[in-house]
């Protein structure tokens, strides 16, 4: 029992004295390739922008498997995972060159908009709560408060690949009468 007690505590505090770069990769390397093509239908966008963006991006050093779905809005997202281990920024380069030798093969209007790349993790690494002490803000004023000044403090720590906030925002409706 003390031997066991021992072994836990010298556990706990040689974790805590771990940095966090040698921590091992548990969850493989993403990369998503995100491109609009405004008034385009998912079939018109899987032939003008998916097949040209995919063929490029087949065979892509260290890559595992990529997925895509192209939706009646005019967005196409395709993710690019990569093997455990890959450097992430190493893999950017690698994807964001071969987009860009697909690029003269794509629609002006999805060129002149842009297409963006950035690296993630597949996996969740953890949740924030924002709680409002006494109940003096609601649901919608914590969301618009974790989107204005969490979210991007949150973006700039090294290791984080992607924030997200779930809740609503606020808005405004606007009607005219003509």
């Amino acid at each position: 029992m003390v031997i066991a007690c021992v072994l836990a505590l010298a556990g706990i505090i040689s974790a805590l004295n771990l940095p966090v770069r040698q921590y091992p990769n548990v969850s493989p390397p993403q990369i998503h390739v995100m491109a609009s093509f405004p008034g385009a239908d998912a079939e018109t966008l899987a032939n003008t922008v998916a097949s040209p963006l995919e063929e490029a991006l087949n065979g892509v050093e260290d890559m595992i498997y990529m997925s895509s779905t192209s939706s009646s809005s005019g967005t196409y997202v395709l993710s690019i995972t990569f093997r455990t281990g890959t450097d992430t920024d190493t893999a950017l380069v690698k994807v964001q060159n071969r987009v860009q030798q697909a690029s003269p093969l794509l629609p002006t209007e999805v060129t002149q908009r842009g297409i963006t790349t950035n690296a993630s993790f597949s996996d969740t690494l953890g949740f924030v709560a924002l709680v409002s002490p006494n109940g003096t803000r609601d649901d919608l004023e914590l969301a618009d408060y974790a989107f204005n000044n969490v979210k991007n403090t949150l973006s700039r720590v090294p290791g984080i690949g992607d924030v997200q906030v779930f809740g609503a925002r606020y808005s405004i409706r606007v009607w005219l009468d003509p």
